[in-house]
C-alpha cells in the first residue's frame, strides 16, 4: 500500500527516518507530566487533567490467578492500567490542539461501561471478526477459524477461534463543521513492562496458532480495519525507554525500527512512549501486591 501522509495532531509523535540514515529517530516524545502517590494499598496518577487510579492492591489480592504466576500478572496490570492513562491523556492534548476555529472534536478512551463491568460486552463485529471486552479497559479480537467443523464434545475447547488481545483502545473524531469532513482515528494501545529485550522481541514476532509467520498486522490491524471503516490507525507502544531508543540521539532501536516499518507498509503509525518514571519500580510495587495476595490465600 502507498504510505498516507496527512498531518494530524499526533504527526510530531511519530518517529521519522532521515533520508541520509537507515534509522528512525523520535522527533518529539510524549512524556506527559505525572505525579504518584500512595494510599490505602492503591497507587495514584495526577496530572494536569486528572487523578487516575494505577492500581487497588485490595481489588488485585482478590484475582483468580495462579500464584507462580500472580507477580507477572500484577506486572502486566499496572502496565495497562499506565496505558490507559497514558492513551487518555494522548486523545486530551491533542482534542486541546485540535479543537477550535470551526473543527469539533470528540475523543476518549474505549471502556466497558460502568454498569457492564465484567460482562465482556461486545464492542462491534461483521461476518468475520468480533471484538469484545475482555476486562475493563481490555479487549479481544475472536476470528473464526477456517478449519474443519468443530466436533461437537459439548465442551470447551480453543479449536475454531483465534484470539487476539489488545491493552487498549482510544478514539479520536474530528469534523470540520465548514464541509462537515470528518478525520476518524483509532488508536491501538500495548503495554510491556519488561526490561530484557530478547523477551520483548519475543513478545513481537509472537507466533499465533492462525500461521507460524502471523504479523502484527494480520492478528490486528486487519480485522480492525474490517471492523471500523474509514478510520486511520495509531500503534501506541508503551514500554521501558532503554528498549525504545538510544536515550542521548533518540534513535529507535533495530526491534522498534522493525516493526515500525512493518506498520508504516499498512499505513499505521506509531508512538512510542517511555514508561512513566515512578517512585518505585513496577517490579517493587508487584511484589508488594504479592505479598498482601500470598496474605490474602493463606486467611
Amino acid at each position: 500500500m502507498p504510505e498516507k501522509d496527512t498531518e494530524t495532531p499526533f504527526s510530531k509523535y511519530f518517529p521519522v527516518k532521515l533520508s541520509c540514515r537507515n534509522s528512525y529517530f523520535a522527533r518529539e516524545i510524549f512524556r506527559p507530566e505525572m505525579d504518584f502517590f500512595e494510599k490505602e494499598n492503591c497507587l495514584y496518577a495526577s496530572t494536569n487533567n486528572s487523578l487516575y487510579p494505577v492500581y487497588n492492591a485490595d481489588s488485585l489480592i482478590k484475582s483468580r490467578v495462579n500464584p507462580r504466576g500472580a507477580k507477572s500478572y500484577f506486572k502486566g496490570m499496572i502496565g495497562e492500567n499506565l496505558l490507559s492513562i497514558i492513551l487518555k491523556e494522548l486523545v486530551s492534548e491533542a482534542k486541546k490542539e485540535f479543537s477550535g476555529n470551526g473543527t469539533s472534536v470528540l475523543c476518549d478512551i474505549i471502556a466497558e461501561d460502568k454498569n457492564h463491568k465484567g460482562k465482556e460486552f461486545v464492542v462491534t463485529w461483521n461476518e468475520k471478526y468480533i471484538l469484545k471486552h475482555k476486562c475493563e479497559k481490555n479487549f479481544v479480537i475472536l476470528q473464526k477459524s477456517l478449519d474443519n467443523d468443530p466436533v461437537y464434545t459439548y465442551s470447551q475447547q480453543k479449536h475454531g477461534i483465534f484470539a487476539t488481545e489488545i491493552d487498549g483502545l482510544a478514539y479520536f473524531i474530528s469534523t470540520k463543521k465548514q464541509n462537515s469532513q470528518c478525520m476518524k482515528t483509532l488508536l491501538v494501545g500495548e503495554s510491556k513492562t519488561t526490561h530484557s529485550e530478547a523477551y520483548l522481541k519475543r513478545c513481537l514476532r509472537q507466533k499465533s496458532r492462525k500461521s507460524d509467520t502471523a504479523t502484527l498486522a494480520e492478528k490486528i490491524f486487519i480485522p480492525l480495519s474490517s471492523l471500523f471503516k474509514e478510520h486511520d490507525f495509531i500503534y501506541v507502544f508503551l514500554g521501558n525507554e532503554s528498549l525504545l531508543w538510544n536515550t542521548n540521539r533518540k534513535k529507535v532501536n533495530g526491534i522498534m525500527s522493525g516493526l515500525i516499518d512493518d506498520l508504516r507498509r499498512i499505513n499505521v503509525s506509531t508512538i512510542l512512549v517511555p514508561i512513566p518514571q515512578m517512585p518505585q519500580k513496577i517490579r517493587v510495587y508487584s511484589e508488594k501486591i504479592f505479598e498482601k495476595f500470598i496474605e490474602e490465600k493463606r486467611k
